[in-house]
């Protein structure tokens, strides 16, 4: 078991530092630095968040794997309340970047930009990725996140390879699509172990999905109305509190008490 959690996390390094490797040694080290901006950015939710919860909820879920009804309910609990915090960040970062890249970073990072959209994904899947891997590591199954891990290697070193010709943003989407489509593979393996259908974790995610649809829609339209004139700080000046309202109010409107739990949530965890 320690050895194939040990082969597990030498892969998924693997993995994550395999298309910042080729980009530089295809595209080049200006291509790289754009490359590793954009994922930096994409990574910090996913350290920050995702992998916490992945250790807090470990010895929970071993715990009830002989109680699978209450194994599922826990589960179905992790894959809201994670949607609900990660899936605006990501899709914020998307929305946001060509404007967050130039205010931070400056002008001349901008062709990290279209890298960052695609790149949102990345987080987002990343962040799917840890609610399979604990289901493997629970039901003491590590070796089909393992395997899942290596035929990703294998799929991501001639397909980066093929789309560099095309440069970074070619690299960048086919990463994206690369780690969503595996994920959607992992899921259908580890819902099978735990008697879990696709379609009843999808609905768990749908109230983050429709409240990103929603704040999506409204600054898409503002931006086309407002001729996107203004300084990028004028612009997320108005962006972020718009989005982050437009989010609370539909969540508040799906589950009036959502926002209480996840304050109780975030200060239990702080006290603890």
């Amino acid at each position: 078991y320690g050895v194939r959690v040990l082969g597990t996390r030498v892969v998924a390094y693997l993995n994550a530092n395999i298309p910042g490797f080729l980009v530089g040694k295809l595209i080049g080290l200006d291509a790289l630095g754009f490359y590793n901006i954009a994922y930096q950015l994409v990574d910090f939710p996913v350290q920050r968040i995702s992998k916490n919860v992945l250790r807090v909820m470990f010895p929970a879920f071993s715990k009830l794997q002989d109680d699978l009804a209450a194994y599922k309910t826990l589960y179905y609990q992790v894959v809201y309340y994670l949607g609900l915090l990660l899936t605006p960040i990501f899709a914020g970062l998307a929305l946001t970047a060509p404007w967050l890249i130039p205010l931070f970073y400056g002008a001349d990072w901008q062709p990290a930009v279209i890298p960052l959209q695609f790149l949102a994904l990345v987080g987002f899947s990343r962040s799917v990725w840890t609610t399979i891997s604990v289901i493997f590591l629970s039901r003491g199954k590590p070796e089909k996140e393992l395997h899942l891990n290596m035929a990703l290697a294998a799929a991501l070193i001639p397909f980066v390879t093929w789309s560099a010709q095309w440069g970074l943003n070619a690299v960048a989407l086919t990463v994206a699509l690369l780690l969503f489509m595996f994920v959607l593979i992992g899921q259908v393996t580890a819902f099978r172990l735990v008697d879990i259908s696709w379609w009843s974790v999808s609905r768990r995610l749908a109230p983050a999905l429709g409240g990103v649809g929603l704040f999506t829609f409204v600054n898409l339209v503002g931006l086309y109305l407002w001729g996107g004139n203004g300084s990028a700080l004028a612009v997320l000046a108005v962006m972020i509190p718009v989005s982050i309202t437009l989010y609370m109010i539909f969540l508040k409107m799906l589950d009036p008490d959502v926002i209480g739990r996840l304050k109780s949530m975030m200060k239990g965890e702080r006290n603890g």
